[in-house]
């Protein structure tokens, strides 16, 4: 194996391309347009159509309350697993101003201190931590009033996406460490 090729050109397809995860992202975020979508119809357009068909409100209501519901779990849910995609492909918002200025061999190592401090606090407060608040959640029984399922769903979102944030990062140490020294960072 070449010392330059990712470790993820070598693993099972469902590591190495992440498809499974990307096409959870993508499944979540077309939910979340289409759900956004109805809840706008919901709040401008059916109320207002009480009038050609009495009762409808009352639908509209309630299937707002769901709608705003289901947008903030779909959220939350894109939100880490999508960061935990960025970060697999380096698509993070990033300063690299002073990295750029120094010696590439400092640079190497400012990497190496990125994965270090990511790993960090993947393990501590979105693993650690998001496992914790997850069941504490699930075991007070804590329900969303719309939907009526368990609130833990939506803190179960840091522990899953800190878990692929591990991943990625263990990946991109393995990297940094069997790539050689007089290579660029």
């Amino acid at each position: 194996m070449n010392t330059t090729e990712s470790a993820r050109d070598h693993l099972p397809l469902v590591i190495s391309g992440s498809w499974l995860l990307k096409w959870t992202v993508i499944v979540c975020m077309a939910a979340l347009t289409l759900d956004v979508l109805w809840g706008v119809l919901c709040r401008y357009v059916l109320k207002h159509a009480d009038a050609i068909m009495p009762g409808l409100r009352a639908v509209s209501a309630s299937s707002l309350a769901m709608s705003m519901e289901l947008s903030t779990i779909l959220l939350i849910w894109v939100t880490f697993l999508g960061a935990a995609l960025a970060f697999q492909d380096r698509a993070h918002l990033g300063v690299d101003y002073f990295t750029s200025k120094l010696h590439p061999q400092g640079r190497r190592w400012a990497e190496l201190l990125v994965y270090v401090i990511v790993i960090a606090f993947t393990v501590t407060v979105m693993i650690l931590g998001g496992t914790v608040l997850t069941w504490r959640t699930f075991s007070d029984l804590q329900t969303l009033p719309a939907l009526g399922i368990y609130k833990g769903y939506i803190y179960l979102a840091v522990p899953v996406g800190g878990s692929f944030f591990l991943m990625f990062a263990l990946d991109g140490l393995g990297q940094w460490f069997r790539t050689p020294t007089d290579v660029q960072a």
